[in-house]
């Protein structure tokens, strides 16, 4: 029984660092941003537009990134060809 409160303290600890942590605030704002445009656009009627903001938003979720300016740059520019190539050639794995 010992080591079973052990083991459950052990990755309590490790679940509350990583609630706590940055990454774990970014998933969850990135799931609202995606998330509520389709949930308002359902509720007024508007589900196409609210669907074109949810793409949007899960689009340009990896340009927020830590990191110096040269990172956030090819973050960006990452983030204008994923779509890009997405949509213009039938590529399903992006």
């Amino acid at each position: 029984m010992n080591t079973v409160t052990q083991f459950i303290s052990e990755n309590l600890k490790e679940l509350l660092q990583f609630l706590k942590s940055i990454s774990f605030s970014r998933a969850i704002r990135v799931g609202v941003a995606v998330t509520l445009p389709v949930l308002i656009g359902i509720e007024l009627g508007y589900l196409e537009i609210g669907i074109a903001i949810s793409f949007g938003a899960f689009w340009s979720s990896p340009s927020d990134v830590i990191g110096s300016f040269r990172h956030k740059q090819f973050s960006i520019r990452a983030e204008e060809v994923f779509p890009y190539l997405r949509y213009t050639t039938d590529l399903s794995f992006f």
